[in-house]
């Protein structure tokens, strides 16, 4: 029984995750943590940046293939003025898909899965200035929010649903007024 414990030490040491990826050692994943920075931030006076997490549950239905099917759940974590943010991963919930959302920056994406264990995982995040952003706002981004409001299998919260979509409003009529 000791040996077992001593394996799991030194594979999370040595290799249980990326450099990019801190994370601490605990009995299960509970939770993603980490700091959200802009580059060029200096002139940034837009809307403040958010992290939208989907949260993958696991049902008891299995598909033809063996893979168990999942539930969608979505919500925000909207950071402090520091840029720390907090997605907590309920107990049914087994993966959590990320994305870091700034206007005026290109999109990032991160995905956890829960882990026998790591109790949080630690991901900073530095966005990119996007030099083309009214074009990713209009042709990605801005369906991919929308989706997020519509569509009731992300039963995304009420107030989720309003900030995305005063989120949305405050983007387009920035751009609106920067005639692009």
């Amino acid at each position: 029984m000791k040996f077992w414990f001593l394996g799991l030490a030194l594979l999370l040491w040595f290799g249980g995750c990326s450099e990019k990826v801190g994370y601490q050692v605990g009995f299960v994943t509970r939770e993603v943590n980490g700091l959200i920075t802009l580059a060029d931030a200096s002139a940034d006076t837009g809307p403040r940046p958010f992290v939208l997490a989907t949260l993958h549950a696991a049902t008891f239905l299995e598909q033809s293939d063996g893979k168990r099917l999942h539930q969608l759940r979505a919500s925000l974590a909207r950071p402090e003025r520091g840029g720390r943010y907090l997605v907590r991963f309920d107990d049914e919930v087994d993966r959590v898909d990320l994305i870091f959302v700034a206007a005026g920056y290109i999109p990032a994406r991160a995905s956890f899965d829960r882990t026998l264990g790591v109790s949080a995982y630690s991901f900073d995040i530095e966005l990119k200035k996007d030099p083309q952003w009214h074009k990713g706002y209009y042709i990605g981004l801005k369906a991919i929010l929308a989706d997020y409001i519509t569509e009731p299998r992300y039963r995304l919260a009420p107030k989720d649903q309003l900030f995305l979509g005063q989120w949305m409003d405050q983007v387009e009529t920035d751009l609106n007024h920067q005639g692009q």
